[in-house]
């Protein structure tokens, strides 16, 4: 019986031997898997910090645009004072040969109408660090335009200043009758004028020539 039963369990089919699953993974395949997580990390890296340059030359673009529209206006502003001293010096030279005296009403906008000129947009610039992610020399030639700009300034201060002190002094008949030392300052102002409309143009003009 136990023979029979050994017989028959023997004839049974027995299940096929599976291969065994290797536990270790190849040398090969964990290097390609490793330098794919490399290749990740570095590609990621690389958009991030392209991501970052672009977002800082967008910045910079505005910043310069804005800097660009402000000198516009500036120069607008520089061109009406300058037209303005122009035509006084004109009249103080015709009121010179014609031997007659001033008239205070020729100066309707004052002895002197310098430009309220703007350096917001090349402050703000400064201040947020987008001046940086120019182009140096673009950078140099506008500090130039607004380094004139900022002694123009200075000198409406100034005169602005010895002008009050003498209106106080002797009033406005006293200031007509130095019509010599009113001139200087009028042709001082127009002279100064000239000077920054020549470096505005340029400004705007080296800005159009870099546009795409």
């Amino acid at each position: 019986m136990t023979t029979e039963i050994a017989a028959e369990a023997a004839a049974q089919p027995q299940p096929e031997e599976r291969p065994r699953l290797s536990v270790r993974m190849g040398w090969g395949s964990a290097i390609f898997q490793a330098a794919l997580v490399v290749v990740g990390v570095l590609l990621g890296l690389a958009v991030t910090e392209w991501q970052a340059d672009a977002r800082e030359q967008d910045e910079a673009q505005h910043a310069l645009s804005g800097i660009i529209e402000e000198i516009g206006a500036n120069t607008k502003a520089i061109a009406e004072a300058r037209a303005y001293h122009e035509a006084k010096l004109v009249a103080m030279a015709e009121a010179q040969k014609a031997n007659t005296k001033l008239d205070f009403r020729t100066f309707d906008r004052g002895f002197v109408a310098p430009a309220q000129v703007s350096s917001a947009a090349w402050t703000s610039a400064s201040e947020v660090g987008a001046l940086s992610h120019l182009p140096f020399d673009q950078v140099l030639s506008l500090s130039k335009v607004y380094a004139q700009q900022a002694a123009y300034m200075q000198q409406q201060a100034t005169v602005s200043s010895v002008i009050y002190t003498e209106i106080f002094a002797r009033g406005t008949e006293g200031m007509l009758e130095h019509a010599a030392g009113l001139r200087a300052i009028i042709s001082t102002f127009q002279y100064r004028e000239q000077q920054l409309e020549t470096a505005y143009a340029a400004a705007i003009g080296q800005y159009t020539a870099t546009m795409p």
